[in-house]
């Protein structure tokens, strides 16, 4: 639902909120049409009323057997959605999106995002160190475990299992479970056209970051190497610096 129910007006933000009329009575002594009189309750009923439209027109595609990728897009502004979001530099994105002039929604997810941000105590890293998402304390010791039957290396492998939680936005399987192998495997399955030239599927790989010693630029980092980088082909057409 919109947070804000702004008022239709010339120009490109809306500055006033439909409200309801708490006694629904014109100036001739007339009972209100149910519109004039609760503009705010038939903007919300209305809405509600798409959304129940959009929900069975879905259902009748999938049923026709069309992809969820295409059912899913007739319910998205009903949906709210999980996003992982990796940058050194955010002043920006305030500066734009924490200001009046902003669509309501995301002012609203960038004036919790400022509050979070104001209270966050940052850990502090060495550099060589690895900032790793959706890594906790036991995944370390589930990992040392694996290397130590595997012969590999217990940050390497947790690169790869944070990358494949990050391409699923959760430290869990699609089937609830942890399961730092799968994770492992997905992974693999983003960069499998490594060696074909087939397109790859970097983004997870960019919030997985090496601490720097010097502020230096690492794609949309500085002072962080993007786990990316460490690819030959992390962009079509060659490496980039």
């Amino acid at each position: 639902m919109p947070v804000w129910w702004g008022k239709n007006q010339a120009g490109m933000q809306a500055r006033e909120e439909l409200v309801d009329r708490e006694t629904p009575v014109g100036e001739n002594g007339m009972w209100l049409p149910y519109i004039e009189a609760k503009p705010l309750s038939a903007a919300k009923e209305a809405w509600l009323r798409a959304r129940d439209l959009m929900l069975k027109a879905s259902e009748e595609l999938a049923q026709i057997g069309l992809h969820k990728q295409l059912c899913n897009r007739l319910i998205e502004p009903w949906m709210f959605i999980t996003v992982i979001v990796s940058a050194t530099e955010f002043d920006n994105w305030f500066h734009l999106r924490n200001h009046k002039d902003a669509q309501p929604e995301i002012a609203w997810v960038a004036r919790e995002m400022w509050r979070q941000y104001q209270e966050a105590v940052p850990d502090t890293v060495k550099a060589g160190d690895w900032h790793l998402p959706l890594i906790y304390e036991e995944d370390w010791d589930a990992a040392f475990d694996l290397t130590k039957a595997h012969s590999g290396q217990t940050v390497e492998l947790l690169k790869k299992v944070s990358t494949g939680r990050c391409a699923r936005v959760s430290y869990l399987t699609h089937d609830g479970k942890r399961d730092l192998l799968e994770d492992v495997k997905l992974h693999d399955r983003l960069i499998s056209g490594m060696e074909t030239d087939e397109p790859l599927h970097m983004s997870p790989f960019e919030h997985v970051a090496q601490a720097l010693s010097l502020p230096v630029q690492s794609g949309n980092f500085r002072g962080w190497k993007q786990y990316r980088k460490e690819f030959t082909k992390e962009h079509f057409g060659g490496p980039m610096p």
